[in-house]
């Protein structure tokens, strides 16, 4: 535990807030070349959005040998709650944006559980899509500051438990990602069960469910049930990867979900994006920044799309 507080706080002493005098060429080069903070900040070419945002911050944010980079990174995170709160969340222009920093994630992806549950083979996996670690490469303080000022993350209390270790403070974030991602369930089930309602009628779920799903959640229930528990509407005991299999179905998409998503490579996109993340809190183990990123900008992304919708 001695070694592990240790390597974090030397970690911490690797960043510093920047000069007064070079927060404008650090602002003027984060949007010189072909980034996403580059389309975000466009109509601002003086920089002065930026630049506030970063003499705003109060920890220290900035890498001593990598002091370009972090740069880069902080305006990226500033431009991706700039766009998302700007554009349509399933645009097909903001979906291409982001996967310069978060990966290309469109194919059909089946990597091992035990694989996504391990953190270190976890953020190895997120790097073979193309996530850019840079975008995480900061202490924790100085990160969670970062997406609340982007817009992306409502201010919150850090666990006083984490303070000072890294390991406690992921599982915090696991806490916290559990939490999240459980809310965020319940507003995908509650939207499916009124949209698919809305369209088909009383019996949608007879007609409207992949081949076999129906059985399983009947299955489920009668688990739950003899095990004691109270007996929930069938919607309730959906799998994650329930969702997205009933909003591509090919009949649900043209006559529900088209509208709401765009298309179907960029939903399933951002739900496998989530999925790794789901399986590590599933299994109470550490969550990075690297995951805590992708849970934040990819909840926001579906849940501004279906508040959208419901306006």
């Amino acid at each position: 535990m001695t070694a592990a507080i240790e390597t974090h706080q030397a970690y911490e002493r690797m960043f510093r807030r920047p000069e007064l005098d070079e927060i404008g060429r650090l602002a003027q080069e984060a949007l010189a070349s072909d980034t996403l903070a580059a389309s975000a900040f466009g109509g601002d070419r003086s920089g002065a959005a930026l630049e506030a945002a970063m003499r705003a911050m109060g920890n220290p944010w900035l890498n001593i040998d990598h002091v370009d980079c972090s740069a880069r990174a902080f305006a990226e995170l500033q431009a991706m709650g700039r766009i998302l709160g700007q554009c349509s969340p399933f645009e097909g222009a903001l979906a291409a944006s982001l996967r310069p920093s978060l990966g290309d994630w469109r194919d059909h992806l089946t990597p091992p559980r035990d694989l996504l549950a391990d953190p270190m083979l976890r953020s190895g996996f997120y790097l073979e899509r193309g996530f850019d670690p840079a975008l995480t490469d900061f202490p924790v303080p100085a990160f969670e500051e970062s997406v609340e000022a982007a817009g992306l993350q409502e201010r919150h209390e850090r666990p006083t438990e984490a303070e000072g270790d890294s390991v406690e403070d992921g599982f915090a974030r696991a806490r916290e990602a559990f939490d999240k991602l459980q809310r965020f369930e319940i507003v995908i089930r509650q939207f499916i069960q009124k949209t698919m309602h809305a369209a088909y009628g009383e019996e949608w779920m007879k007609r409207q469910l992949p081949n076999g799903m129906l059985d399983v959640w009947h299955a489920k229930r009668d688990t739950a049930v003899k095990a004691g528990e109270a007996k929930r509407p069938l919607i309730d005991y959906a799998d994650f990867t329930d969702y997205r299999q009933i909003i591509e179905r090919a009949d649900n998409w043209r006559t529900v979900f088209k509208p709401i998503f765009g298309r179907p490579e960029d939903l399933r996109e951002s739900f496998q994006r989530l999925f790794p993340v789901r399986i590590a809190t599933m299994h109470a183990r550490v969550v990075t920044l690297d995951d805590t990123l992708l849970l934040i900008v990819e909840t926001k992304r579906v849940l501004r799309a279906i508040q959208t919708a419901g306006e």
